[in-house]
């Protein structure tokens, strides 16, 4: 009896005993499902929009990073151009005055007239044929005039001015040379003066050259 009394008053103790166990286990339970809530819920609202931001930050970042290289590149390109044309701004000048970008018939007057001067002949007049100004059928757009002298020299004022002419800085070709005695040629009441025996008539045609400018031709 007195054992059964023992056993009949230990079972509530031990049934409230498992409750107790049985009830921490299920706060635990609930704990550790909440925490997990609460953490997708943070990953959701909070950590994922704020990991979302930062890439995008990151994104912009090496984007303007290789946009700031190839602005480096591109300014140490104008850099060096600029220092290849400063290179070449001098000679630029010599370039054009051999073959400008225009007809630039002031210019040519100017040194054909200079070059005669210096072989001892006194131009006051050149023929200038703007009716049939010559155009390259390739690529290079190079177009000539023709410029006539005629004049009465002595054979070494004609060679010297040949050789003037040839070696001229702007680019010149001798399309024809016509010499003539002067004793054949028959006085006109026109003529100045009476040519010395020896001096004779020379003829040049000159075909004076320029690179055609896009631009005038648009």
């Amino acid at each position: 009896m007195i054992q059964t009394n023992i056993f009949s008053k230990g079972r509530p103790l031990a049934e409230y005993l498992k409750k107790q166990r049985e009830n921490k286990k299920f706060i635990k339970t609930v704990e550790t499902g909440g925490t997990f809530a609460l953490i997708t819920f943070f990953l959701l609202f909070a950590i994922r929009p704020t990991a979302l931001t930062i890439s995008a930050l990151i994104g912009e970042i090496k984007a303007k990073e290789q946009m700031v290289a190839e602005m480096r590149k591109k300014i140490g390109n104008l850099v060096l151009a600029q220092d290849a044309f400063s290179q070449v701004q001098e000679k630029y000048k010599v370039i054009s005055s051999a073959l400008p970008d225009n007809a630039d018939y002031r210019q040519s007057m100017v040194q054909i007239t200079s070059a005669a001067k210096e072989s001892g002949i006194l131009i006051d007049k050149l023929n200038y044929d703007l009716t049939s100004v010559k155009k390259d059928t390739g690529p290079s757009q190079l177009e000539s005039f023709s410029v006539a002298i005629n004049k009465a020299a002595s054979f070494q004022s004609a060679l010297d001015l040949t050789d003037k002419l040839l070696h001229n800085r702007r680019l010149i070709g001798l399309e024809s040379i016509r010499i003539s005695s002067t004793k054949n040629e028959k006085k006109s009441s026109e003529s100045e003066s009476t040519p010395s025996d020896n001096q004779i008539n020379i003829s040049f045609v000159n075909e004076i050259y320029f690179w055609q400018n896009q631009n005038e031709k648009k």
